[in-house]
């Protein structure tokens, strides 16, 4: 507004609302536009500031992400479109084949956030998938039907182990065999050092990640009753490790539980890799796992233990935000846990979650009415309906 005697002018006000950085930063894998309209990435739009200087179409091969390859491209195609103009997809008609090849590549190999014991490097990831079959051969092939158990009330279970699992005197975990007889220019020979680089790099992480939760779970787990629930102890803050009532991930897996037949894991959001360095951690490794997930870092899994399913919400403004999970034993019983962190590693690293751990629930006998070892509160009752919602054949 001008007044005349040459005053200032009013400033130009912008009333756009400022997008604050998401949270996960690289690590963010959401495929959802609502998303990217609310929060900034500023990693992908550094990737597409590239691409519109370069030209280019594909992610350069030696690119180092945090999620997988497919994700990113995804990813930006979802900020392009949001653009007024946002020009082509990165995946054209041109170039889409080529860019599922590098992403699929990726994924088959890549485990994000932790070493994997089976993660190979980029060099050797076609080879590993050649002789996967050989391979793999001692993990545990499909999933047993957790619906098909009958819990009773729960209890207290029978007296836990009174050594806590450890890997500091040793693990259950062997390393690969004395390759000493296979001939230096034999491939067999680089897979079993490739797979003993991976072995040590995964061990120095498990007893790094162990010193975050101190003490026996077990005893831990008889501490909280009647109510079983804990806080995730925190990284960053030393008290919280010694705690009584903290716990970590791997804590909930842990043998002296019980003999861990399979487990179902249901959460929103999954880092691959993080999860199953747990399950490493607490010696579970190969035991089979049914996830049910609705976003995760990796696509294309090739894990003969794993199963693996993507639930889609039936609307497209919901999202799959259940994070719980059910341990089922060798002995018939099972144990619920109830948790508010997705399975990803910054949320059980430092930041404080809730956690309720159920006591054992052994199984009834056949014979038993369906009624037969209800809550007062209709728990299992309730559990069976949620489950059964999903329709799904792997459950």
């Amino acid at each position: 507004m001008k007044d005349g005697g040459g005053g200032d002018e009013e400033p130009n006000t912008d009333h756009r609302k400022v997008k604050g950085e998401c949270d996960y930063g690289e690590r963010c894998y959401r495929k959802n536009p609502t998303h990217f309209q609310e929060y900034e990435h500023q990693h992908l739009n550094n990737l597409l500031q590239h691409f519109e200087r370069t030209g280019l179409q594909t992610l350069p091969g030696d690119l180092k992400l945090k999620v997988s390859r497919q994700t990113v491209i995804e990813q930006l195609n979802i900020i392009r479109n949001l653009k007024p103009s946002s020009g082509q997809n990165l995946a054209t008609t041109e170039t889409r084949t080529r860019i599922s090849i590098t992403a699929q590549t990726t994924d088959d190999s890549t485990e994000v956030g932790k070493p994997n014991p089976s993660t190979e490097s980029s060099s050797t990831s076609q080879r590993k998938r050649q002789s996967s079959n050989k391979d793999k051969s001692s993990s545990e092939n499909g999933v047993s039907d957790l619906k098909r158990r009958s819990t009773s009330q729960c209890a207290t279970g029978p007296k836990c182990s009174s050594s806590r699992s450890s890997l500091e005197g040793g693990s259950n975990m062997a390393k690969p065999n004395d390759s000493s007889d296979v001939p230096l220019s034999s491939e067999g020979h680089r897979r079993k050092m490739q797979e003993a680089r991976n072995m040590d790099e995964a061990m120095k992480y498990f007893q790094e990640v162990k010193k975050r939760s101190q003490g026996s779970i077990c005893e831990k787990h008889q501490a909280a009753a009647p109510y079983f629930f804990f806080l995730t102890s925190v990284t960053d803050s030393k008290k919280t490790h010694q705690e009584a009532l903290s716990i970590q991930m791997f804590d909930i897996l842990d043998p002296s539980l019980g003999d861990l037949e399979c487990s179902l894991q249901i959460n929103f959001m999954v880092e691959f890799g993080w999860l199953m360095a747990q399950y490493y951690t607490a010696q579970q490794r190969g035991k089979p796992i049914t996830l049910l997930y609705g976003e995760m870092d990796v696509v294309n899994l090739k894990f003969p233990n794993v199963t693996a399913v993507n639930v889609k919400p039936p609307s497209p403004f919901g999202s799959h935000h259940t994070k719980m999970c059910v341990l089922a034993y060798r002995d018939g019983s099972v144990r619920v846990c109830v948790h508010t962190a997705n399975l990803v590693e910054s949320d059980w690293d430092n930041r404080v979650q809730g956690v309720w751990l159920s006591p054992l629930c052994p199984a009834l006998p056949l014979d038993t009415d369906s009624t037969a070892g209800e809550s007062p509160t209709n728990f299992k009752h309730d559990l069976i309906q949620y489950l059964s919602a999903y329709r799904l054949p792997e459950l």
